[in-house]
């Protein structure tokens, strides 16, 4: 961020990150991963589970609970990071899953 302010006009890292709105950025792709993970697994559960419709909602709610156990400390470590500038040097989870997607986007 620090090398893309200068580009933009901007005077500081940490006006990049409020014009990215990081946070929002961050909830945004909290969401979209639990989505596309319920999407696949409720299916599954309705499906070849036997399960009413009560056991699929309990069911999916602790699925939740143990999918933010795993991606609310990444997102976390991502935000502490954007709070210290000296931090940018060194990639997060976060930042490498998104540099490898738009890779991919790319290839």
């Amino acid at each position: 961020m620090g090398e893309i302010a200068p580009r933009i006009g901007l005077k500081r890292q940490d006006d990049v990150s409020r014009l990215l709105n990081l946070n929002h950025l961050r909830t945004q792709v909290r969401n979209l991963v639990l989505t596309q993970c319920f999407g696949q697994i409720k299916p599954i559960l309705q499906t070849q589970g036997g399960l009413t419709c009560a056991q699929i909602d309990r069911a999916v709610e602790a699925i939740e609970a143990l999918f933010a156990e795993q991606i609310d400390p990444i997102l976390q470590e991502e935000e502490q990071r954007t709070r210290t500038p000296k931090a940018f040097d060194r990639p997060t989870r976060f930042t490498q899953a998104i540099c490898d997607e738009l890779d991919a986007l790319g290839a």
